[in-house]
């Protein structure tokens, strides 16, 4: 298939081969083009990708199951989108950044995504807009920590803006924002999830505890009381707001003090999910 300048090839007809070759791009430093500079993998959101020597970007990811290996070379100049889908849902993930800056003692993501990494706002609404186009009318914007989005771009409420540019998206009727973390709401991002029209007021709300001296052997802040404030400034503004959550038991040095108190949070908050 072609997009623009950027043409896309499925490579090697064998899943062993096409595995050993993802395997080989993951853990060879890009051997696979002789003088590539291997990426993150996970950069851009796709499995890997590659500098090239003439300056175009390589990118090699798997569709399905290691079922279609497929390969690109986008030029240096870049492309608008390099985007498929693999059905005609009316929804899809739209990624806006990919790593994490936090150290959380039950999460190994900092070690295989890297630190965290925004995508461009033009380069989120450009993928958007392709969408649309395709047929799809609600986005799931997709990161490791959506509150951290905009940060190493030097600013940090960009994440308000970016869902009202959202919002005025032809054909796009509902932006829906996954990966909240509860340390870094905000009354503004508050404000625009609760009161501008195509913007769920949804908020996936990562807790993993409520006991206080828990949290913080997890590396996490927040407590019972944090947590329930939090949970009522939402429905004060937004009565019918969906709002879910998960939850670690078991974390090593748990009592059953700490337990209960994530018990009665998960009670009180009436979690939609």
């Amino acid at each position: 298939a072609t997009w623009g300048d950027v043409t896309v090839a499925t490579l090697l007809d064998d899943p062993a081969e096409r595995r050993r070759l993802m395997l080989r791009w993951s853990f060879d430093d890009g051997r696979t083009w002789p003088g590539a500079a291997l990426l993150d993998a996970g950069a851009c959101g796709y499995s890997v990708a590659a500098a090239l020597p003439d300056g175009a970007l390589g990118v090699l990811w798997e569709a399905g199951d290691y079922e279609e290996l497929l390969f690109a070379r986008i030029p240096a100049g870049g492309a608008a989108v390099l985007r498929t889908r693999p059905d005609d849902k009316p929804w899809a993930p739209l990624k806006i950044a990919s790593g994490c800056d936090r150290r959380c003692a039950f999460c190994a993501i900092p070690a295989f995504r890297g630190s965290f990494v925004s995508r461009p706002p033009q380069e989120v609404l450009a993928e958007a807009r392709w969408l649309a186009e395709h047929g799809v009318r609600e986005v799931l914007l997709v990161s490791e920590n959506s509150t951290s989005y905009g940060k190493d771009l030097g600013d940090l409420r960009l994440l308000e803006r970016l869902l009202q540019d959202l919002t005025r998206v032809d054909g796009l009727d509902i932006i829906r924002v996954s990966y909240l973390q509860p340390a870094e709401m905000r009354p503004d991002l508050l404000t625009v999830m609760t009161s501008h029209e195509g913007v769920a007021p949804y908020f996936d709300l990562s807790f993993q505890h409520a006991s206080g001296t828990l949290l913080r052997t997890m590396r996490r802040f927040g407590d019972r009381e944090a947590f329930l404030q939090l949970i009522d400034s939402i429905r004060a503004v937004a009565p019918t707001a969906g709002i879910r959550s998960n939850v670690i038991v078991g974390f090593p040095g748990e009592t059953e003090e700490d337990f209960q108190a994530t018990l009665d949070v998960v009670r009180a908050s009436r979690f939609s999910a």
